[in-house]
Order: C-alpha cells, then sequence, then structure tokens
C-alpha cells in the first residue's frame, strides 16, 4: 500500500534541458527533460520508498517569494 511507504524527499536542479532528482537518502536518481518530457531513471536507490521533489525555475523562484 502507498500510505506505507516509506518516505524520501529528493534534491532538485536543473542542468541543461534536464531538471535531475536526488534522494540523498538512498541514492535514487531520475532526470526530465523540460522540453520533450522525456524521463530516465540513472540510480534506481531504494524500490521501497516513495520519492517526491520539486524544482522551481529560477526565473519563478523571486515571483514565489513575492507571494508569501
Amino acid at each position: 500500500m502507498v500510505s506505507d511507504m516509506e518516505r524520501h524527499v529528493c534534491q532538485a536542479w536543473n542542468e541543461g534541458d534536464w531538471v535531475f532528482f536526488h534522494c540523498p537518502n538512498c541514492g535514487f536518481k531520475r532526470k526530465l527533460n523540460w522540453k520533450t518530457s522525456e524521463t530516465q531513471l540513472v540510480q534506481p536507490g531504494n524500490p521501497e520508498a516513495l520519492h517526491s521533489g520539486m524544482n522551481v525555475p529560477f526565473q519563478m523562484q523571486d515571483m514565489l517569494l513575492e507571494e508569501n
């Protein structure tokens, strides 16, 4: 069941057209091409964990700070 899964929060960063998500807990790493929507699993990490993360484009960071 998904609610019973261990939860890991990923760090995210951009490299060109790719957004990388990396879990500091287990080494999980996935990349997403924001232009083509292609995703690739780079490192599987812990398959028993539910991974989540968020990436805010650099241009939008100021807008998000102003809203709070």
